[in-house]
């Protein structure tokens, strides 16, 4: 029960958020005092708990006397969040690509002691990836995958970067 509190708080519930999301999924609905109940929330702070939760889109709020409230199915609730999640990342990485971008250019050209194939591969690409003005290669012999991750990027590079 305390781990899924924890998730439930990296999503940016409270604690009595957490517990009261928990035990509306017990019930599937029901009246504050029930939802109380089932929590362990004290009564005098489910209201403010239902109402965040309702902001938040962890449940809806059915306007009758009293209020009825209605949990929104967990899978629908943390398909939702890794989706904005995966979105803000994208976006934040986007960002900082571009700075580093930007700014990569303006520094003296670094050496770097690179070990596994692998990460020479990567090291490559990651530099094709840069190149805004063009690209001069000389290539003698290949590592294992090197050129059909080549030809990759060089396909994904924007049109007009010469490559000789």
């Amino acid at each position: 029960m305390e781990s899924i509190i924890e998730s439930l708080e990296k999503f940016g519930l409270t604690r009595y958020e957490a517990k009261a999301y928990i035990g509306m999924t017990n019930l599937i609905s029901g009246k504050a005092e029930e939802i109380a109940r089932a929590s362990e929330i004290p009564r005098s702070k489910i209201y403010n708990t239902l109402k965040q939760l309702d902001k938040k889109g962890f449940i809806t709020i059915t306007h009758t006397r009293p209020l009825e409230y209605h949990v929104v199915p967990p899978s629908e609730i943390f398909k939702n969040k890794k989706d904005e999640l995966i979105k803000e990342l994208e976006s934040s990485q986007e960002k900082l690509d571009e700075i580093y971008n930007d700014n990569i250019s303006e520094i003296q050209a670094p050496v770097w002691l690179i070990k596994t194939s692998e990460n020479i591969i990567n090291k490559e690409i990651e530099i094709i990836k840069r190149a805004r003005k063009s690209i001069n290669m000389r290539i003698g012999f290949l590592l294992e995958g090197e050129g059909e991750a080549l030809i990759k990027a060089f396909k994904e590079l924007p049109r007009g970067v010469p490559i000789k």
